[in-house]
């Protein structure tokens, strides 16, 4: 009897401690803002399955199409706010809200997706998105499905290392040995920011040097805000239906955002006295102010600097174009000799062989047609110098041989008329 007492005891302890447990499972509600989403990244439609995976963690999901109020935030009890792929600037009244929310209220806020209208938000809080998107030539990501590796550069997997001293870092990876990166920027973090998973050795921003490799970009980062906290991933694709499915991809990251969420679900112990509150909540407004004017200007240099590039790009390209014509001009490889330049060289030979033949055709007279004669109608025989003086030697020697004659008949006439 009284074993069996100790045992239904025993089993009933174990029942406290399980329901306690599970409360503490449940985590509470995860509210998705989808009223200035981007994109498809919605619990209807590419998040339904990172929708399911939350709620078989023990987290109610729901989604809130309206605008960011205390009003709408208390009725929907949320403890979680998930903002994924803000396509446009929250208003100054939907982001005290949001800072109430966390400061005051100690919940948390998860920023999917870094863009121009998440930066407005968070570079008061120490990072910064940067615009240009990050590839890796060396860890490629395979397919399950077909067992074929991505060629796309911006398709990418990270290693976590085993140490993580950082007790934060340590329960936001727990559990978390590789992740599968599809669209990411780098962060730049400063103040009380802190980087969660960095980018391998190979990880860079091609176009420009902000991160060279080896430089490891953040690609996710946390920081602390009163009693809150709020935590940015910059890829919002890594959590979509297709890229944690299994079937295809063999990656953490289901268990990543799961891992942030229990983080976030869980409050500081220490809570804040209204007046600091306050004080925060006035710190903010004015960095948010002054950095909001810092991004304008940050904007036109960018516009500026944007243009150059383009500016430099065509003429790179006019400039390798016209060093592969002059390459491909070349004569057998040698620097002095081009097609053009021969091409002149045997134009002009052309052209002094023909006027050599020309010059040499017109020294020659021009023979007569049968059947021409002079203007009298006469014809004549055209004769060489030669026989035109051998001609004249006859003439003479026949003129001379008359004139002989002649005179010898008149000799005769005489000694005639004298008898």
């Amino acid at each position: 009897m009284e074993r069996r007492k100790t045992v239904l005891m025993a089993s009933f302890a174990l029942f406290i401690i399980i329901c306690a447990a599970g409360d503490v499972f449940a985590g509470g509600k995860i509210l998705f803002y989808q009223a200035k989403t981007g994109g498809n990244y919605r619990l209807a439609g590419d998040y339904s399955k990172l929708a399911d995976s939350l709620h078989s963690a023990g987290y109610e999901v729901d989604e809130l199409k309206a605008d960011l109020t205390i009003e709408n935030l208390n009725t929907l009890k949320a403890d979680i706010i998930i903002i994924p792929a803000l396509g446009s600037d929250l208003t100054e009244s939907e982001m005290t809200t949001l800072f109430e929310f966390v400061i005051k209220d100690g919940k948390g806020v998860v920023l999917m997706g870094a863009t121009p209208a998440t930066n407005r938000m968070t570079i008061p809080l120490g990072i910064r998105a940067l615009d240009e998107t990050l590839e890796d030539d060396n860890n490629k990501i395979r397919d399950a499905s077909t067992g074929q590796l991505v060629d796309d550069k911006k398709q990418f997997f990270i290693d976590l290392p085993p140490n993580r001293p950082d007790t934060v870092v340590n329960s936001l990876t727990r559990g978390v040995n590789t992740l599968y990166i599809f669209t990411a920027t780098g962060l730049h973090l400063f103040g009380n920011a802190k980087g969660v998973i960095y980018g391998g050795d190979a990880t860079n921003t091609p176009i420009s040097l902000v991160f060279p490799k080896g430089s490891n970009p953040p690609l996710a980062a946390y920081t602390r805000l009163g009693s809150g906290s709020i935590v940015l991933i910059n890829d919002p694709d890594m959590f979509t239906n297709v890229n944690i499915d299994p079937t295809k991809y063999r990656n953490d990251n289901v268990k990543f955002a799961v891992n942030i969420m229990d983080w976030l679900s869980t409050p500081f112990q220490d809570q804040l006295t209204d007046q600091e509150v306050d004080n925060i909540m006035k710190s903010l407004k004015t960095q948010v102010t002054d950095d909001n004017r810092t991004i304008v200007s940050l904007q036109a240099q960018t516009d500026s600097l944007n243009q150059q590039i383009t500016t430099l790009s065509s003429e790179k390209e006019g400039l390798t174009s016209e060093l592969a014509k002059y390459r491909s001009d070349k004569v057998m490889g040698l620097p002095w000799l081009t097609y053009s330049s021969l091409a002149m060289f045997v134009l002009a030979g052309a052209f002094l062989l023909t006027c050599v033949v020309v010059m040499k055709k017109g020294r020659k007279k021009p023979e007569k047609k049968e059947g021409q004669g002079g203007e009298l109608g006469y014809e004549f025989d055209e004769k060489t110098d030669e026989e035109n003086a051998a001609e004249g030697d006859e003439e003479v020697k026949t003129a001379g041989k008359i004139k002989e004659e002649d005179v010898e008949e008149r000799l005769r006439e005489l000694q005639k008329t004298s008898k």
